[in-house]
């Protein structure tokens, strides 16, 4: 089950909703990976984003949202993939029956926020870089959803220079919400047992502020662009600020029984295709072994 004590994003939580998990990282992406807390031998930020995932996916399933309602695109270069676009697209053009849209990234990112991947087009033994900036997105949005039927978007970004997706999500009056690990001009935190804010937002490891007090750059605070357009620093931590004592899931996760465990495959991204079903799901990229 999820934990029970997530700061304030059980909003992004709920089986009536549509999820797009994007990464993006590893030796062939381009762009700033996030620097990464203590000197784990082995450890980079594509381990990170691995850990990433299992901990997003996990807390979505937990919270009873049907695997099939998760669709989870690897762009890191091995894989062949549509092109982001078209992904990002088909998933605004077809949101079903979902009372909201959350798309959520994480990996490499350009100065100016933009995300970067490595996009091996289906059928090619190449692969080129794909960046793609917030105010294209929110463009793409909008042109396949007018204001008259739009259903809201919230966009959860874990990387590094995330607060620029909060100030373009003001500037086009987004309709919904946009929570980023970190203010524009940035750093974000990774460690061995994933980043700091993903392992935050879904109730699995501090506030990184507790964590990163002492950082080059100084603490790092999550950003958000609210449903009214409110931009800047998270304002409704509460206690969430001082909070340091929360078990990390790698550390508890390996006492459980292997009829609980789930797996998480390096998944090529289908077309998402209109349906003649408005409840017909995305597709299901998960695999578990219980019965």
């Amino acid at each position: 089950s999820p934990p029970k004590n997530t700061p304030i994003w059980t909003d992004f939580l709920s089986p009536d909703f549509r999820y797009l998990v994007m990464t993006a990282t590893g030796p062939d992406v381009i762009g700033q990976p996030e620097p990464l807390l203590g000197d784990v031998p082995g450890t980079t930020f594509a381990t990170a984003c691995t850990c990433n995932i299992e901990l997003m996916q996990r807390f979505l399933v937990g919270g009873g949202v049907l695997p099939e309602n998760i669709l989870i695109a690897d762009f890191s270069g091995e894989l062949e993939n549509p092109h982001p676009r078209q992904l990002l697209e088909d998933f605004f053009r077809n949101p079903g029956s979902a009372s909201k849209l959350v798309l959520y990234f994480c990996g490499n990112a350009m100065h100016d926020g933009s995300w970067c991947f490595r996009w091996r087009p289906p059928g090619q033994r190449y692969a080129a870089d794909v960046k793609i900036g917030p105010q294209e997105v929110f463009d793409w949005r909008l042109k396949l959803q007018p204001n008259t039927v739009r259903i809201p978007l919230e966009i959860i970004v874990e990387s590094t220079n995330s607060g620029t997706w909060c100030m373009a999500a003001k500037d086009a009056q987004l309709h919904g919400c946009v929570f980023a690990a970190c203010p524009p001009d940035s750093d974000a935190w990774a460690s061995c047992t994933g980043s700091l804010f993903t392992s935050w937002i879904v109730g699995r490891g501090p506030a990184p502020s507790s964590l990163t007090k002492s950082g080059p750059g100084g603490p790092q605070v999550p950003w958000e662009c609210s449903r009214l357009g409110a931009t800047g620093p998270v304002k409704t931590l509460g206690a969430e600020l001082s909070q340091t004592a929360h078990v990390s899931w790698l550390s508890t996760s390996t006492a459980g029984s292997s009829s609980e465990a789930m797996t998480l495959p390096r998944m090529v991204a289908p077309s998402l295709a209109p349906s003649s079903r408005p409840n017909t799901p995305l597709r299901t990229p998960l695999t578990s072994s219980a019965p």
